[in-house]
């Protein structure tokens, strides 16, 4: 578990990307750190569309690019991605058990798990919806290697306690570019409108 001090500068990390959305790719990478994971992922999944859209990724390139390019869009949880509690963190065996008694069968027949996961000795992961809407689940995964130790209950807690924090201010940036939209929008009128008055 991370000490008080680690824990209050990961939380004013997360904090720091409401200004500045670029920051979430860093965040990504401590998130990774703190949870000795080997990949990281913030994405925007259309379930009905069958889409994944990476809003922010983490780790080595040499298996983040092949993810991205082609491996995303044979995700196995398409189909049970609305069955997520938002702010819940599930690991991969919770997923698999939620597509039935053969769950994971079905997980180690997919084209992703066979020809990205396996040969990059990724056997597990945390994931967690940050966000439901009726068309699109915004995730967080933190993918794990095979030769990480296995995730303890502290471990679970630990990104427990983080995600409200992640979730918040993923929210609130959402807020301050829609208000700076709206300004945007309100500005534009109000010339066009002092334009008109004019002529």
């Amino acid at each position: 578990m991370l000490d008080n001090a680690r824990l209050s500068a990961l939380i004013g990390e997360i904090y720091d990307s409401v200004p500045d959305p670029a920051r979430w790719d860093d965040i990504v990478g401590s998130l990774c750190r703190v949870t000795r994971s080997e990949v990281g992922t913030i994405s925007i999944i259309e379930p009905r569309r069958r889409t994944v859209f990476f809003g922010s990724i983490f780790g080595p390139r040499e298996i983040t690019e092949p993810l991205a390019r082609n491996y995303a869009q044979h995700m196995p949880f398409f189909d049970v991605l609305r069955n997520m509690q938002e702010g819940r963190v599930y690991l991969l065996s919770d997923m698999t058990r939620m597509i039935g008694a053969r769950g994971r069968e079905t997980l180690e027949n997919t084209v992703m798990y066979r020809e990205w996961n396996r040969p990059n000795g990724l056997t597990d992961s945390y994931c967690v919806a940050l966000c439901k809407t009726p068309d699109e689940i915004i995730c967080m995964n933190l993918v794990l290697r095979e030769d990480r130790r296995p995730v303890s209950e502290e471990d679970r807690q630990l990104l427990a306690t983080l995600v409200p924090h992640i979730m918040r201010a993923g929210k609130l940036g959402l807020m301050l570019d829609t208000i700076a939209h709206q300004k945007d929008v309100l500005h534009q009128v109000s010339t066009q409108m002092a334009n008109g008055l004019i002529i």
